[in-house]
């Protein structure tokens, strides 16, 4: 639940879905990627150190 949770976006009025739609999932590459995070934190924890440090050396 929690997953998909992450994953869904709001509908939006365009799109044909039951009125008590509370979010949307458009494809499960998302959900996947997801899953992969939450399986192995690891890998979760390096990309953010990753980030951190690009954002601390960013001209700006």
């Amino acid at each position: 639940m929690l997953l998909i949770d992450a994953a869904a976006k709001p509908p939006t009025e365009d799109e044909d879905v039951p009125a008590a739609t509370a979010g949307v999932v458009h494809t499960q590459v998302r959900l996947q990627k997801l899953d992969f995070w939450v399986r192995y934190p690891g890998y979760l924890a390096f990309e953010l150190m990753n980030e951190y440090e690009a954002a601390q050396h960013a001209p700006g």
